[in-house]
């Protein structure tokens, strides 16, 4: 995400969306209230119809949305709302949505940036769209994982002729030859930056003495026994990986969960959105932790302006807002209430 124009007293931002993560980051920045413009299309008919000469032309406007409801693919950030200032072929108040893909710009303005949302903002422009692809194999399978700032894709797997225990080299040799195969056609068909390969550490030399010097370059081994999609995420979290992974988003949200937990265990933790609350009226929460799934939820109910209020609260007296994504995470934040609260003190 290039930045063109940032003003966060006045509330306005430009930005031009350079990457496809784009899409996601602002799907969370842009809020309902909100003023968003952008370029769009609008058919207009020529002709009264019932002339044979009548067509149809595209014609190309900027429009101000006020926001109801934003949305992401993988192409295109999609934003709906009602037309906030008056337009020759729009308008005022009518309803209307704007599509943004690569390339495009987009302006918002939002009533405030609390600290949080400027955080997320400045995370958003500092992106450099580091793509990592993560293999976690032994003798029978080799699994492989992208990882990114949206999260984590399971690209596919590939298996190896399972031989007797006895003929193990000639195994190992068998899935590293395959794995090897796999990893570049994935390089040439996904952006990837750095590659972690996982697995018992009997496969690492025999991995080491084929892999071509161009991917040892860009590659981490680390050791690990388990082969499958959930032993991702927690890999993530290990010691050998925090250079590597410090500006992932997916290792600090297990961080933080993980933080939740063990707050869970000294009784120093609120959960649900009733009891979080209390406990950021007296100023006892230090680290308010939300799911995504949660929030989208409060959104389509209506409910979205009293949790912002309380992350707006918590930001307020210096506590710490995390928003989490990663699937597997969302699930124990939600079931704990969908947001919880890491105390100061014991209430």
């Amino acid at each position: 995400m290039i930045v063109v124009k940032k003003n966060f007293r006045q509330g306005d931002v430009v930005v031009k969306l350079s990457l496809q993560d784009d899409f996601w980051y602002l799907s969370h920045i842009i809020s309902p209230g909100d003023i968003v413009k952008g370029k769009t299309e609008r058919k207009i008919k020529i002709g009264d119809g019932s002339d044979s000469r009548s067509s149809v032309v595209r014609k190309i406007m900027h429009l101000s949305l006020t926001v109801e409801d934003v949305s992401f693919s993988s192409d295109e950030l999609r934003v709906k709302g009602t037309v906030a200032k008056e337009h020759d072929d729009v308008p005022i108040g009518s309803f209307h949505s704007i599509s943004f893909k690569l390339h495009d710009t987009l302006a918002l303005t939002k009533p405030s940036w609390p600290s949080y949302v400027q955080k997320k903002f400045e995370e958003a422009a500092a992106n450099t769209a580091q793509h990592i692809l993560v293999v976690l194999f032994d003798r029978e399978e080799a699994l492989y994982s992208l990882v990114s700032q949206q999260g984590i894709r399971h690209l596919g797997s590939s298996k190896a002729e399972v031989q007797n225990k006895q003929y193990a080299t000639s195994a190992s040799d068998s899935i590293v030859d395959e794995l090897i195969a796999s990893v570049q056609n994935l390089l040439q068909t996904n952006d990837i930056s750095s590659l972690v390969f996982a697995s018992p550490a009997f496969w690492h030399s025999s991995l080491q003495k084929k892999l071509p010097a161009d991917l040892k370059k860009k590659s981490v081994m680390v050791t690990t026994h388990a082969v499958h999609k959930g032993a991702v995420v927690k890999l993530l979290a290990r010691q050998e990986l925090k250079s590597l992974l410090k500006d992932q988003r997916l290792s600090h949200e297990q961080e933080q969960v993980d933080a939740a937990i063990h707050a869970l265990a000294k009784e120093q933790l609120a959960y649900g959105l009733a009891d979080v609350s209390k406990a950021a009226e007296i100023g006892a929460v230090a680290s308010i932790l939300v799911s995504d799934s949660f929030m989208q939820k409060q959104k389509e109910e209506g409910l979205f302006a009293t949790l912002d209020e309380l992350l707006q609260s918590v930001d307020a007296a210096k506590g710490d807002v995390h928003i989490i994504f990663s699937p597997d995470l969302v699930q124990t934040i939600d079931g704990l209430g969908g947001v919880v609260g890491i105390l100061r003190w014991k209430i």
